[in-house]
């Protein structure tokens, strides 16, 4: 007898068994999640009290198309959140987002006892996959001083 099941948590079982025998042999392996998308996004240095919009890309690995049905804004240390969803991942395929970011200021930061000033927050993707209907992803960034016109950096 051949058992093949697709568990909920993103493995396979293959159990054997005999007929005669209460004996199964079970073999569990990872399958690719239908949704791939990636865990941390690191925007790099940006300049306090600016806006960046970095792109995120998210993969449907299936057969069938998938809706990121959206994302949740996400601000605390810096305000992100996701434009043009909901959105359809066709089969195969790949849906590029546009985030939108604005830099808080230094100050704001420190008040908030962020380490080595960066901004983080936890933003979380939402799809109508079966089993894999939330998917969290990390931004963050080193936010660095504006310099003003006409003055130099120390450093340099």
């Amino acid at each position: 007898m051949l058992w093949l099941s697709q568990m909920k948590f993103g493995t396979l079982l293959l159990c054997l068994a005999g007929i005669d025998t209460a004996v199964a042999i079970c073999l569990f392996w990872p399958t690719t999640p239908p949704v791939v998308i990636q865990s941390v996004l690191d925007l790099g240095e940006v300049v306090e009290g600016t806006e960046v919009q970095p792109v995120l890309t998210i993969r449907n690995t299936t057969s069938q198309p998938i809706r990121c049905v959206g994302a949740d804004e996400a601000c605390g240390l810096g305000c992100f959140h996701a434009e043009d969803l909901p959105a359809v991942i066709p089969p195969y395929g790949e849906l590029k987002v546009t985030l939108w970011f604005g830099a808080p200021s230094l100050n704001s930061l420190r008040e908030r006892k962020a380490i080595d000033d960066r901004a983080e927050n936890e933003m979380t993707f939402y799809f109508d996959a079966k089993g894999h209907a939330r998917k969290p992803v990390k931004l963050t960034c080193k936010v660095i001083p504006k310099t003003e016109p006409g003055t130099t950096d120390k450093n340099s």
